[in-house]
């Protein structure tokens, strides 16, 4: 990962910054931070659009939508095996989900949302 976070910014984060991060840096994908988000309604339903407007033209750029798509977030979920953080993740994925305040069993981790997968993601590839 080439940009470090808190674990403040981490929770903070709305799902088009998490999905922006997630595909420069837990992907190694083309940085967009210089790139907007743009609704389309005509895109592929688990991929966001980005655009980034010059005086020479406009540059279109994909990604998924991790945070949005549970198809997506297991992406996500297989980039931490690769990285073989399951156990960091898994730790992580139990300190978001009780961050919401509701009642936490073991039902409520097997239904994490992709936002709260991709959240725990963040924070166990960046050891916070």
């Amino acid at each position: 990962m080439t940009k470090t976070l808190t674990r403040e910014q981490v929770l903070a984060m709305g799902p088009v910054e998490i999905d922006r991060y997630i595909h420069s840096n837990l992907f190694d994908g083309e940085d967009l931070t210089e790139f907007k988000y743009k609704h389309v309604t005509y895109t592929i339903p688990d991929r966001r659009v980005f655009v980034k407007e010059t005086d020479t033209g406009v540059t279109w750029r994909e990604c998924l939508a991790y945070s949005l798509e549970i198809s997506s977030a297991w992406k996500v979920e297989e980039k931490i095996k690769e990285l073989k953080l399951q156990a960091k993740y898994c730790i992580a994925l139990k300190q978001v989900v009780i961050g919401t305040g509701e009642y936490v069993g073991m039902f409520d981790y097997i239904h994490a949302t992709p936002e709260q997968r991709c959240k725990a993601a963040l924070l166990a590839v960046q050891d916070i």
